[in-house]
């Protein structure tokens, strides 16, 4: 400081920093020793207990600007006082944002020549990127621009070829209806005529149509191969199979040429032909062409096409009519399994796709695969799923039905048992799906006679159902009616009349009038059955009223008209009788057609109750005319 001028000593005190005491320390190790023996401490300690905050409390004091120094001498003792009590102290390092701004200060020229420098550079770039990205979005449109020229022209070609595609099929397609329409009118101008009936016979017409074909008709083969087709098709309806034969071989010659032979429409037409074959007893034909048929669908569809195994399914059926029976076992084995691997047992996963495989084998007619299939199905289920999963309890609906169905009638009940065990396990008594497996069982049993059994479930049903969904619901409604009709089958009148009083009660509250007929029918008779003969006219004669007023005309109104005259002969009141039997008959045989075969027999009971009439009016004569009528 001494060899520098006044001028320099007041630059360098204004803008050069003094060391902290801890550099000037480390700088100066002779001075250290010295000061540090003065200290009665090792030099490298004293250096680490001057560093950090000594050297804070000694820089700040050293502040140059007034702001950042101790306020007065005072505080400058307060934060030394601090530093012994090993309190924090007010003093710290300068923050990198005063150093920079004391460097700026420093070098003013020199940042402000540097900040320019740096904007422009900076201003450089942004504007290069800027016209950059307009150069790339410029490029971009253009291109999209192109392709979009190019898809433009590309569409406009593909229309082009279309419409002139479109255009020859069109006027080949004209072509083909003019020919088609001249080779009609041609056989309808001239038909040969039977001799002894002025009818055109179809027979005569295509034999026409197919020389005219054979001969000089200009449509395309594809129009020929049709023509032929149908042609053959209907000399299959004739059962002219040896025409058939012959204009069918010409379709599949002509559909060979056009499609090849392994197209769908080719195959139909060789299917059809093997079909008619056989119908011509050309049972060797049939099986060598279902064998290319079989073989060739196989390869194009895939095992799992449905044509493949009914295909199958039909060559075992010829197989079995020439004799070849262990071929046809494996034939139909074969198909079989391609139906189970089409329908994989793990895949039917659901109730959609085991209906589609039901409803596939049923329209088959392969009952008997149906229930072997479901059966199988049914085990997997229950090994895999348990009995009370929905899919099994899917199939063990399907199966019941089809063993009634079959008249397989302990096989159902065997199902149905379980699985009205497996509700009340599952879901509890008083479930609603286990009062609907209940209610079904006891359907059964009363369809086969076990008029107990059904009494029973029947009545726990309804007991349950009493209380939910509740007296007045349908379901309960249908329980107490079916309950009535079994306690009128164990000939229990008494009871029964007492249930269908009260359902009729139940319904008339429930203003159910188009139900009301049924069950003032089935009262009237339970009714009668007690001899109580004035209540049974009074029900009979309800329901006849509510009949002629909804179906005056339907067979059952006059069926109610015979059973009132029935009732009528016990109150020995036969002019009535004879009047209304009379008339309930002669309605019921002009609606004979209208009745189902299951309800024909209703027919035979009027007669006898006309006979029961003049036998107890001893009226013979009437007596035996109705006896021969019931002969008849």
């Amino acid at each position: 400081m001494a060899d520098v001028a006044f001028t320099e000593m007041l630059k360098m005190i204004q803008e050069k920093e003094p060391p902290p005491p801890s550099d000037r320390l480390a700088g100066e190790r002779d001075d250290l020793a010295s000061i540090s023996a003065v200290r009665r401490t090792d030099p490298s300690r004293l250096a680490r207990l001057v560093r950090g905050e000594l050297d804070w409390i000694v820089m700040r004091a050293l502040e140059k600007e007034r702001g950042r120094r101790y306020p007065a001498a005072v505080s400058l003792v307060r934060d030394i006082e601090r530093f012994l009590r090993e309190e924090p102290v007010e003093a710290g390092p300068p923050s990198k944002l005063y150093r920079f701004r004391k460097f700026v200060r420093r070098n003013r020229r020199t940042v402000v020549a540097a900040s320019l420098l740096l904007l422009s550079l900076i201003v450089g770039v942004a504007a290069t990127s800027w016209q950059a990205r307009i150069a790339r979005r410029a490029f971009a449109v253009a291109d999209l621009r192109r392709q979009q020229v190019e898809q433009a022209n590309a569409e406009v070609n593909l229309a082009l070829r279309k419409t002139q595609r479109e255009r020859q099929q069109a006027r080949e397609a004209k072509k083909d209806a003019e020919e088609v329409s001249d080779l009609m009118i041609g056989l309808l101008r001239r038909p040969r005529r039977l001799r002894n009936k002025g009818e055109v016979r179809l027979r005569d017409l295509l034999d026409r149509a197919i020389a005219k074909l054979d001969d000089d008709f200009k449509a395309s083969p594809a129009s020929q191969g049709d023509l032929y087709e149908a042609f053959g098709e209907t000399y299959v309806g004739l059962e002219l199979y040896s025409r058939a034969v012959v204009a069918l071989e010409k379709a599949r010659s002509l559909r060979t040429e056009t499609l090849g032979l392994d197209h769908e429409d080719t195959l139909d037409v060789m299917a059809m032909l093997a079909e008619t074959y056989r119908d011509a007893d050309r049972l060797d034909d049939a099986v060598l062409l279902w064998e290319d048929v079989c073989e060739r669908r196989r390869r194009v569809l895939g095992e799992e096409h449905r044509d493949v195994y009914r295909s199958l399914e039909k060559l075992a059926g010829y197989y079995n009519e020439v004799g070849r029976d262990e071929e046809s076992t494996t034939m139909a084995d074969e198909a079989l399994r391609l139906r189970l691997k089409r329908f994989d047992i793990d895949e039917l996963d659901s109730k959609e796709k085991l209906d589609d495989l039901v409803s596939s084998l049923r329209d088959d007619g392969q009952k008997t695969n149906v229930i072997s299939l479901l059966e199988r199905v049914l085990r997997t289920q229950r090994q895999q799923l348990g009995d009370t999963h929905d899919r099994t309890r899917t199939s063990m609906k399907y199966l019941t039905e089809l063993y009634l169905d079959d008249d397989r009638t302990e096989d159902a009940m065997g199902l149905l048992e379980e699985d009205l065990a497996s509700h009340r396990k599952l879901k509890g008594d008083d479930h609603t799906d286990t009062l609907k497996s209940m209610f079904t069982l006891a359907e059964a049993y009363n369809d086969v006679d076990r008029w107990e059994d059904a009494r029973k479930l029947f009545q726990e049903c309804l007991d349950h159902r009493q209380t939910v969904p509740g007296p007045q619901d349908d379901r309960t409604l249908a329980t107490l009616k079916a309950l009535a009709g079994v306690l009128a089958d164990l000939d229990r009148p008494e009871e029964s009349v007492t249930l269908r009083q009260r359902l009729l009660t139940q319904q008339r509250q429930h203003q159910e009038e188009k139900e009301l007929p049924a069950t003032l029918s089935t009262l009237g008779r339970d009714l009668q059955s007690l001899k109580r003969f004035d209540e049974a006219d009074a029900a009979f004669r309800e329901c006849y009223e509510i009949r002629r007023r909804l179906e005056p005309n339907d067979w059952h109104t006059f069926w109610v008209q015979v059973n009132i005259g029935d009732n009528l002969i016990d109150l020995q009141r036969y002019d009535d009788a004879e009047r209304l039997l009379l008339a309930g008959f002669e309605g019921m045989r002009l609606r004979q057609d209208d009745i189902s075969a299951k309800r024909q027999y209703r027919l035979t009971e009027a007669i006898e109750k006309l006979v029961r009439l003049y036998d107890t009016w001893q009226r013979g004569e009437q007596a035996t005319f109705w006896r021969e009528r019931l002969a008849e």
